[in-house]
């Protein structure tokens, strides 16, 4: 499954989020600004969901640090 949504602007135009998913929970969340990923979850063996990627918490963050590597 894909989804889309607005995120945020850069440079007067938008940003989308872009979600692929699927049945078995797994989903990555990129941004449409400089392909970033901004999550990976995956199920752990007992079926819990867990995000495995770093990311910054805000918008403002990756616009203020572009070079984010996790906290």
């Amino acid at each position: 499954m894909l989804t889309r949504e607005i995120f945020g602007t850069a440079h007067g135009e938008p940003v989308e989020l872009i979600t692929l998913s699927n049945r078995r929970g797994m989903k990555v969340v990129l941004l449409t600004y400089g392909a970033s990923i901004r999550s990976i979850c995956v199920p752990d063996r007992d079926g819990r969901l867990g995000d495995v990627a770093l990311a910054p918490a805000t918008w403002q963050d990756y616009l203020d640090k572009p070079q984010y590597f996790g906290p």
